[in-house]
């Protein structure tokens, strides 16, 4: 294969700020391979001329007084959404990361995701968080500043990590997740917003939308299924840019049912 100047250098690759190519038809894997490669690319050039934000006004105005949770699932260039929200909209974001998870990889694939955390951080020009590390009480205090917001996935399993899992429904499913953005959207008294970003092959671009915001005044299971509800019309048609099957790998809870009121 001819290699061209753009792919050998980096600094070039951000400069020029184009998507990786996406084959026509493209599958799952296709999709995994793009957004692996997509995020040797991610500067504030690219957050800001691949990605459109939609409903992103509402969140200037949501995080007046205190910070907000964006709660998206493990779908389309999540790890971009942080950045776009940042570099467009101005406002501070970062991201709950787990370091467990990467302890189990393969070395070659541990360094290549603790190198997408470093290059996220950068990203966003701040720390990540990192569950089981970071105390809570720090999260609390960044979300009770205003204009700072926090992206936590919904769908997170942790290796070797004990989390009581509920069912949901989800694209005429039953899934099991735990309700940790929820219970944490309580604890420090702000709003869930779902959010989803999808990549539109025919533009080259990322979609990104902001959904309504879930106040956490019910139980986290109920708070958890309104933001799912919201997440699902984007992702129906292009089940392709999940990053796992969610349908499958979440059909059952990971571990025994604990037994205990819903958290």
């Amino acid at each position: 294969m001819k290699i061209v100047p753009w792919m050998r250098w980096p600094w070039l690759r951000r400069l020029v700020a184009r998507p990786p190519c996406l084959p026509d038809g493209y599958n799952a894997s296709d999709y995994a391979r793009f957004m692996r490669e997509e995020t040797l690319l991610y500067s504030p050039r690219y957050a800001k001329q691949a990605v459109v934000i939609h409903g992103g006004q509402t969140l200037a105005e949501l995080t007046r007084h205190r910070g907000a949770i964006l709660a998206p699932l493990h779908y389309g260039s999540f790890f971009l959404s942080s950045g776009a929200i940042v570099h467009q909209l101005r406002l501070a974001c970062t991201a709950i990361v787990t370091s467990r998870n990467l302890a189990v990889l393969p070395a070659e694939e541990e360094a290549f995701w603790r190198g997408v955390h470093q290059r996220s951080a950068k990203l966003y020009r701040q720390p990540l968080f990192h569950a089981g590390i970071t105390p809570p009480r720090e999260i609390v205090r960044y979300l009770a500043q205003p204009h700072r917001l926090l992206l936590a996935m919904l769908d997170v399993r942790e290796a070797g990590h004990v989390t009581r899992e509920y069912p949901f429904s989800f694209m005429q499913r039953q899934i099991h997740l735990q309700t940790g953005p929820a219970r944490l959207a309580r604890l420090a008294n702000v709003p869930l917003v779902p959010m989803c970003i999808r990549y539109q092959q025919e533009e080259q671009r990322h979609h990104l939308h902001i959904g309504s915001p879930v106040w956490p005044d019910q139980t986290p299971i109920e708070t958890t299924q309104q933001a799912l509800n919201q997440l699902e019309p984007y992702m129906s048609d292009q089940p392709q840019q999940f990053f796992h099957d969610l349908a499958n790998a979440f059909a059952s809870p990971s571990n025994p049912p604990v037994n205990g009121p819903p958290n």
